[in-house]
């Protein structure tokens, strides 16, 4: 179901050590990807935020971590993970977005129900974490902060001749060439739900498009 881009697409150049760039380029699939992070996770933090466009509108956060970063590092960086199946095309990698989000929004569940927040409401958690807007996506840590413009860690054709001299798109483009390798967290983010349950729609309507085209949103 899920795609595995050719090396010819998807560049990892000789800045990457041999070893590293090897198991990137011969990763799991996609899904036995996602299960191995939810069996290596072992530590959940979570917070809620406020939506700053609709202020009656809240979402939960997680941070999952992650026993072995190789598992975040293949689900980012490896030519089966999670921008992989974007790049092959947006639906595809909604639909890598909405398996992930689900099986990491089982262990979120899990522990809300488990340790309650006093403030939280168990329905509006699950809606939150469940909702159909819901997105994962590597923690940006450290490397995004310490990214060069002059990496070229990651080359894919069809990402470089679309940024011209937009300086948003340049900065998803030097974004979308890096690949972290010592992170060990995932975010899922759920969708925005008011204290009544309602739901609001995503607020990103190009992400998916934004990920095709370079490698980043």
């Amino acid at each position: 179901m899920y795609a595995r881009i050719d090396p010819s697409r998807w560049k990892i150049t000789e800045t990457v050590a041999v070893e590293r760039r090897d198991q990137l380029l011969n990763a799991p699939d996609f899904q036995v990807i996602v299960d191995r992070l939810v069996e290596k996770t072992d530590k959940i933090l979570m917070k809620r935020e406020k939506c700053r466009e609709s202020h009656d509108y809240f979402r939960i956060v997680a941070t999952l971590h992650c026993t072995q970063s190789r598992f975040v590092d293949f689900f980012h960086n490896a030519n089966t993970g999670y921008r992989a199946q974007y790049l092959e095309s947006p639906s595809l990698g909604d639909a890598a977005n909405a398996y992930c989000s689900q099986q990491f929004a089982s262990l979120v569940e899990a522990k809300v129900r488990k340790e309650p927040p006093g403030h939280w409401s168990l329905d509006w958690a699950s809606e939150s974490i469940h909702s159909k807007c819901a997105k994962s996506w590597i923690y940006q840590g450290l490397w995004i902060r310490n990214a060069r413009e002059d990496c070229e860690d990651l080359k894919v054709d069809a990402w470089s001749p679309k940024c011209g001299t937009d300086k948003d798109k340049r900065k998803k483009a030097r974004y979308g060439r890096q690949l972290p390798g010592e992170e060990n967290r995932i975010v899922l983010k759920g969708g925005w739900i008011s204290i009544d349950l309602k739901c609001l729609d995503s607020l990103k309507s190009e992400r998916a498009n934004d990920i095709h085209r370079y490698g980043f949103t």
